[in-house]
């Protein structure tokens, strides 16, 4: 019995050592096909060599070596494969594919990929500004220039610096930059990301503000008169009182003159002109400059006498004075004799008291001895009128229109000839003589201003005439020297195309 069981052991132990050692039938013939790869890049840098890798799948596949090809339709990139290694010459999307020789049941296991490649990232490393000065209330562009030129990023956003001081009242609205004071304005440049992915490239810069150039238009207030050997001082004015530009250079073109900064100095009387030059006064690099003419007088000579006295009446006796000037001359006494005497029939008594015994206008001349030099004597004439006290002066207080006939005229017919024939109001007038003159002719054709002599005019079309009547010194006497005041009134006259009602002959 246990010899059995013996022999039992072994032939089991035998038949299992038999089926481990030998293969089995459906081992031998099992193929297992891929069904995908995963893992493989989506993305790489133009001129970097990628390695492209990939992970098969099922781990078990049968077949698992990958080869590597590029593909040209799809592809906006080119490049090659060498190997799994793959070059892309130019940004875009590269197509690859992957090919498994055998990976299925029916043949190779094929699949496409998309790579993107972009361009090598390049850092900004500068960025000049212009420009770096304006105009308060001038808005201007800034204006960057990225470095490298083909730095990747180079949007540049401007904005005013935290470090601003805010004296100017400076704004940046897109690239636009503006001021309303003087001053300096700090600018803040900014590329995002351009030292690198994710750290932007910033630069500050200082802009200079100035006031905007007014430019002169004159110079007033200039002295222009003097006396020889004593320095006179330029006053003056410039226009307008902003100006950019004051700072006057004051020079003379004369050897009787000099100048030293603001005072000029003549050695001889006469006339002086000096020169007033604004650099950049007018504009920027273009001077502004005005020249003066100075009278200097020598203070010992007489130059002129004032005061005289223009009018007098019949009758009373005048004393003739007048003041010399300048009130430095040496020689100032005035002897007066009569050059004209006009119908005044007028005498000097006492050398310096004249009486005129008629009206009219009498001229006398003041001779001062030696007044102009040794020798030369100053001379000067003067126009008096004389007044008769008894004669009464009646003034204009109308003017009756008298055209053809009685009546100020309302209408008149057109191409017929109305002559203005004007009678003043009282009778005994003073003054009579009416002149008339074209206010408005409207649209009568009559030539506007003064009518002639012979007073007449002729409308050539229908329409309203406004005529000035004119009295001079109609309503106030006048005198040589002094006219008086004219006597005026407006007359208005239609003109039609056909004859009035009633005729004016």
């Amino acid at each position: 019995m246990k010899r059995l069981q013996f022999l039992g052991i072994l032939f089991l132990v035998a038949a299992i050592t038999s089926f481990i050692g030998c293969p089995m039938e459906d081992e031998i013939d099992t193929f297992m096909p891929v069904i995908g790869i995963t893992g493989v890049p989506t993305s790489g840098t133009v001129g970097t060599p990628l390695t492209l890798t990939g992970t098969v799948a099922p781990t078990n596949a049968t077949n698992k070596t990958i080869v590597w090809e590029v593909k040209l339709v799809g592809s906006t990139a080119k490049g090659t494969v060498n190997g799994n290694t793959v070059i892309a010459t130019e940004p875009g999307i590269l197509k690859v594919r992957a090919t498994i020789a055998n990976g299925t049941e029916k043949g190779s296991y094929m699949k496409d990929f998309s790579i993107v490649f972009s361009k090598p990232f390049v850092a900004v490393t500068g960025l000049p500004v212009s420009p770096l000065a304006g105009t308060v209330g001038t808005p201007f562009t800034l204006n960057g220039t990225v470095t490298p030129p083909n730095a990747t990023n180079q949007n540049i956003v401007w904005t005013v610096s935290p470090n601003d001081s805010g004296t100017t009242g400076g704004t940046v609205s897109g690239n636009m930059v503006n001021a309303t004071a003087p001053g300096t304005l700090m600018v803040m440049a900014t590329i995002k990301d351009g030292r690198a992915p994710g750290t932007d490239f910033t630069h500050e810069v200082s802009i200079t503000f100035i006031d905007p150039f007014v430019a002169v238009t004159d110079i007033t207030g200039v002295p222009t008169s003097g006396t020889i050997d004593n320095a006179l001082i330029l006053t003056r004015t410039v226009v307008p009182y902003n100006a950019t530009n004051q700072t006057i250079a004051w020079s003379v073109n004369n050897p009787t003159g000099t100048v030293n900064g603001d005072t000029v100095t003549a050695t001889a009387a006469g006339t002086l002109v000096v020169t007033a030059t604004i650099a950049n006064g007018t504009a920027q690099g273009e001077a502004f400059t005005k020249d003066f003419t100075i009278t200097f007088i020598d203070p010992s000579v007489v130059t002129d006498i004032t005061g005289v006295l223009t009018s007098g009446t019949v009758d009373d006796a005048l004393i003739l004075t007048g003041t010399v000037v300048p009130s430095t001359a040496t020689n100032k006494t005035i002897t007066w004799e009569i050059k004209d005497p006009g119908d005044t029939e007028a005498t000097i008594e006492n050398g310096d008291t004249v009486t005129a015994k008629a009206a009219g206008i009498l001229v006398v001349t003041a001779t001062i001895a030696n007044g102009t030099a040794l020798g030369t004597d100053f001379t000067k004439d003067f126009t008096i009128t004389f007044i008769d006290l008894f004669f009464q002066y009646v003034p204009v207080t109308d003017i009756i229109d008298i055209p053809n006939t009685t009546g100020i005229p309302t209408t008149w017919l057109v191409g017929t000839e109305l002559i203005l024939n004007g009678k003043v109001s009282p009778e005994d007038a003073t003054e009579k003589d009416v002149k008339y003159s074209v206010k408005d002719a409207g649209t009568t054709g009559i030539p506007t201003g003064i009518i002639g002599g012979d007073k007449k005019v002729t409308a050539t079309m229908a329409g309203t005439l406004v005529v000035t009547a004119t009295v001079l010194n109609g309503k106030t006497p006048g005198t040589s020297d002094k006219p008086g005041t004219p006597y005026t009134k407006d007359l208005t006259i239609e003109f039609k195309d056909v004859a009035p009602a009633q005729s004016r002959r």
